[in-house]
């Protein structure tokens, strides 16, 4: 049989790479890097016999190996080996790819998106290393990182830092000051109760000391820009899903999106980061004219 492995976390490839070997019985794995090798000599490992058990090829950063070769590996028999090609990416308007598509078993390996993904990647690696959660620390662990882009590998570390303990909502927000600074939170905690000011002023905070995140501090301000908007986004989506609103309410959460998908498109096509920031915030963090009147 032969394995194509694809998607943008490495930690998931990996995690479907281990699942499939486990299911061979007494695997006898032998590992190429797809930059360093060339197709014949993996064929003929494949096709080795093994007296340990079945033999298993995992080629890593297949991409460019499988791109180039797709025609020869249609023409492969795949009930004569267990074949693991891997990569961030295969190039599907290559010749060959789509009719190799059909001869395989494709996996693709995206990293969670939304609350609810997030939860349960949390909860099943919880489960492996053996942490338990108070009630509710789970989904504040998930509200606090979402929309913050931290990548599966260096989560599953800290939640395997806390192994065979009961995890509180203290240790949560512990784990989140490791990964971003607690500025975005205000940022956004601003916008949402409509305090104008108080957002522009921690707006201009972040982007004179930096922002932390995935363990470092960012300063690049073209970075801040796309990492803010990603939570602010995320943001708005929890308000989307947690509550009923009315036709108005529907219409300022669009015109949110709206906005904060121009701001996206106008820095990536040469705005200043900051400036353009500065003009969204201060259009997000006007106050709400339905709750003024109340």
């Amino acid at each position: 049989m032969i394995h194509v492995i694809e998607g943008p976390d490495a930690f998931l490839r990996r995690q479907q790479v281990e699942s499939l070997i486990a299911s061979e019985k007494n695997a006898d794995v032998s590992v190429f890097d797809g930059a360093d090798c060339v197709l014949a000599a993996v064929l003929d490992e494949a096709r080795t016999l093994s007296f340990i058990g079945a033999r298993v090829c995992h080629v890593r950063n297949a991409a460019e190996l499988v791109n180039d070769n797709a025609e020869v590996l249609v023409d492969v028999d795949p009930s004569t080996m267990t074949l693991v090609l891997e990569a961030e990416k295969f190039d599907r308007r290559r010749k060959g790819m789509k009719a190799l598509m059909k001869r395989v078993t494709f996996v693709q390996c995206d990293p969670p998106e939304g609350e609810g993904q997030l939860l349960a990647f949390v909860r099943a690696r919880a489960r492996v290393h053996q942490v338990s959660f108070d009630r509710g620390a789970d989904y504040t662990l998930v509200e606090r990182l979402g929309g913050h882009g931290i990548g599966c590998e260096a989560l599953d570390a800290e939640i395997a830092k806390f192994g065979c303990s009961t995890v509180s909502k203290a240790d949560v927000g512990k784990l989140v000051a490791a990964f971003t600074a607690l500025d975005s939170f205000t940022l956004i905690d601003a916008i949402n109760g409509g305090r104008r000011g108080d957002a522009l002023e921690t707006l201009a905070a972040i982007y004179r000391d930096g922002m932390v995140a995935y363990g470092k501090r960012e300063r690049d301000p073209m970075a801040i820009t796309l990492m803010l908007l990603g939570a602010i986004r995320w943001d708005l989506g929890r308000t989307g899903r947690s509550c009923r609103m009315n036709a108005e309410a529907r219409a300022r959460l669009q015109a949110a999106y709206g906005l904060l998908r121009r701001t996206d498109s106008a820095v990536k096509h040469g705005a200043e980061p900051h400036g353009a920031m500065v003009i969204a915030v201060g259009r997000l963090a006007q106050p709400n004219p339905a709750k003024a009147r109340r």
